[in-house]
């Protein structure tokens, strides 16, 4: 939802390239995060451990993915900043 509302507001209303980027970082976080199916169920306290099970993907994939979201995430709110 987010990856493609990014992109439609990229190419049809010339938005910035900071905006695709942010869009793309949160789609790639929240889908990092689906990989945990229990993620949103579970207590806080419990989702925020070291290892949660059951997962779909290895760990360190899951971790990858949601590190590499925020990462451009930020790397978009900083474009934004600059300019």
């Amino acid at each position: 939802m987010f990856l493609g509302a990014g992109c439609y507001d990229f190419f049809n209303s010339q938005s910035g390239l900071s905006n695709l980027a942010i869009s793309t970082g949160v789609a790639i976080t929240l889908f990092s995060t689906g990989l945990i199916p229990k993620i949103f169920s579970m207590p806080l306290k419990s989702a925020l451990k070291d290892i949660q099970s059951p997962i779909l993907v290895k760990v360190e994939t899951q971790q990858y993915l949601a590190l590499s979201g925020i990462v451009i995430s930020s790397i978009g709110l900083g474009m934004q900043l600059l300019i």
